[in-house]
């Protein structure tokens, strides 16, 4: 079972504190969703973080590794199932995945490791296969719970729940940019590091066949030598707002994956990503390390 909404309300209604990370596509696919958050409050859940603005860790930490290596070839990890694809399926390729943690892990460690949350952490999250990354390969758990979309979803119709009852919760302000300068802005973060770092050869497919006709097809990845490459592959055609936890039956929203209208600001990321070279250890972020103790 990869949702975990039963032990979840069981866990709150047994007193357990936990706060939730609420995913991008979560406020595109859920109607009243302010109020959902509101209903989740009055059952006892904490407070509520939005993964997107933590995503500018994520692009910071590849953005770092490509500045140290000018011509590697890397495939990003932020989809659980396309790394499982891979590593089962196109073992050759595995190699090249990149270690530096999901968006969600991302938000997890630094809310842990820099903002010294204590609590258990819950997923709003529209993937079934989330829950396979919650712990690091060495075996840390940095979120406990996936509550899917369209698992909460039916629940809620089933208890015949009044959304329109509980108050509108907003979701916790992050430290930095309220919505993220890097996903929010450019949608992918291949397309971000593009922008950031001259001479990268990059492409993105959504849908996981495309994705391995790509790896099998076309030697573009393998042969090239004088560019970085970066490869971006989706499971879900669509993207994560189409993910295989939102359900068939959409509650509101269009499958576009961050389609969020922020206007690129290239600047102002510089400007973040020196502040965070100052402040956030680059390990703490990626597997095959051990986190550093704060």
């Amino acid at each position: 079972m990869n949702d975990d909404l039963p032990r979840f309300l069981r866990d709150l209604k047994a007193g357990l504190p936990v706060r939730m990370l609420i995913a991008p596509a979560a406020p595109l696919v859920i109607e009243q969703f302010p109020h959902i958050l509101g209903y989740l409050h009055s059952l006892g859940a904490r407070a509520f973080y939005p993964v997107l603005p933590y995503a500018d860790i994520t692009v910071w930490a590849y953005y770092r590794i490509l500045k140290e290596n000018p011509k590697i070839k890397l495939i990003t990890s932020a989809c659980i199932g396309m790394n499982q694809y891979i590593t089962e399926h196109h073992r050759v390729y595995a190699a090249y995945l990149c270690p530096v943690f999901s968006p969600l892990l991302c938000a997890a460690r630094y809310l842990k490791t820099y903002r010294l949350v204590e609590e258990p952490l819950a997923f709003l999250s529209p993937c079934r296969l989330k829950k396979n990354e919650f712990t690091t390969k060495n075996q840390e758990e940095l979120v406990r719970y996936n509550i899917t979309i369209d698992r909460l979803n039916a629940w809620l119709a089933a208890e015949a729940v009044d959304i329109r009852r509980y108050e509108a919760r907003p979701l916790e302000a992050a430290d930095c940019c309220a919505r993220g300068l890097t996903l929010a802005a450019f949608g992918e973060i291949s397309t971000a590091l593009a922008a950031l770092v001259p001479n990268i050869r990059r492409r993105t497919e959504q849908g996981r066949a495309n994705a391995a006709s790509y790896l099998v097809n076309n030697r573009d990845f393998l042969d090239s030598r004088n560019h970085a490459v970066i490869f971006e592959p989706y499971a879900c055609t669509g993207g994560c707002a189409n993910g295989s936890g939102v359900g068939t039956r959409r509650t509101c929203g269009a499958p576009n994956f961050l389609n969020h209208g922020e206007t690129p600001d290239i600047n102002a990321v510089f400007d973040l990503f020196a502040y965070y070279d100052q402040t956030l250890n680059l390990s703490d972020f990626c597997h095959h390390t051990e986190p550093r103790n704060t």
